[in-house]
């Protein structure tokens, strides 16, 4: 019962956002705009600034009639890029976890119940304690047609996308909860955004494609491919699979298969959720129904030996998605 009770916790903490503070500050000086975003979360905290470096009169608005055009329209922005944003990211329950687990096991394991660490089945899925990355691309306010008393329309910025050229390194990669001494570089292409049409949808997205280099001998070298699509219609239930819906695949290739870099941890999830939206009062709220499946390929870390198994593991498990959106 424990152990069921155990896999359940950890894949909803897997696939549970967190609700973290954030705070934006945006100034332009002689045309050039600038700004900083901070975030707090339990499971990820950043903080980035970007600059742009072309002189605008303000950054422009876009309101999509279609799902595709806002797609190919930052797609087609992001060819001569505008802005530069750095930031700087921590996991911190993956960082703490990690870090008990590698350097003072036994205070680790204190926290244990049956087996079970409730540090760990906090710690999501990310890979990596902390990163710094560098994106160059464009960057464009999400908007929408706010109807008005006097029976005109004006446009209401309510969202934002980005895409571009990402770069992002660390000095550690976490497997199987152990830090691993590893500088690993991560390039990527990436579009990202929401989109809050107030009491009439909500999107997110966010596609990535790219190529991961390890230089630990245990990690190879891989090509990331990331499909992440949100969207919640307020105005009532539909069987549509793109409306009321979460989609989400991630996976990992072998960038090389000569077997000169060692062994390799393959991963794909692939989930998908269906939302059931209504009103309670003024308040709109969803609930969503879902689930998926992960299938990794890992290597156990022996805490006798201190050492990792020579071979790797393959686990496949099944995933539950209950929640509820507000």
């Amino acid at each position: 019962m424990f152990r069921f009770i155990r896999i359940l916790y950890i894949l909803l903490c897997f696939t549970s956002a967190s609700y973290a503070q954030q705070l934006s500050l945006r100034t332009s000086v002689r045309g050039y705009e600038s700004g900083m975003t901070m975030s707090a979360g339990l499971y990820k905290a950043y903080i980035n600034g970007f600059f742009c470096f072309r002189k605008l009169n303000s950054t422009p608005i876009f309101h999509p009639k279609h799902e595709s055009a806002l797609y190919r329209w930052l797609i087609l922005k992001s060819l001569t890029p505008h802005y530069i944003v750095v930031q700087a990211t921590a996991y911190p329950t993956a960082m703490s976890s990690s870090y008990l687990e590698t350097y003072h096991v036994d205070r680790y394991r204190q926290i244990e119940l049956n087996g079970w660490n409730w540090l760990h089945s906090l710690s999501g899925n990310a890979e990596e304690p902390h990163a710094f990355s560098i994106l160059l691309g464009n960057f464009a306010f999400m908007g929408y047609r706010e109807s008005l008393e006097n029976g005109t329309t004006r446009l209401r910025q309510s969202g934002s996308g980005m895409a571009g050229f990402l770069i992002t390194t660390g000095p550690w990669h976490i497997l199987d909860n152990i830090r691993i001494d590893d500088r690993w570089w991560q390039a990527e292409l990436i579009l990202t955004g929401l989109l809050n049409e107030e009491r009439v949808r909500n999107m997110q997205w966010n596609f990535r494609a790219g190529i991961k280099w390890h230089d630990h001998p245990l990690l190879k070298d891989v090509i990331l491919i990331s499909l992440f699509r949100d969207y919640t219609d307020w105005r009532g239930w539909t069987w549509s699979l793109m409306r009321n819906s979460t989609f989400n695949y991630e996976a990992q290739f072998p960038l090389r298969l000569d077997g000169r870099r060692g062994r390799f941890s393959n991963r794909q999830l692939l989930t998908f959720a269906k939302k059931i939206p209504f009103t309670i009062g003024h308040r709109n709220v969803a609930f969503r129904f879902g689930g998926g499946v992960l299938l990794e390929v890992v290597r156990k870390y022996d805490h006798e030996m201190r050492e990792f198994e020579l071979q790797n593991q393959r686990q496949l498990i099944w995933l539950i998605q209950p929640g509820v959106e507000f």
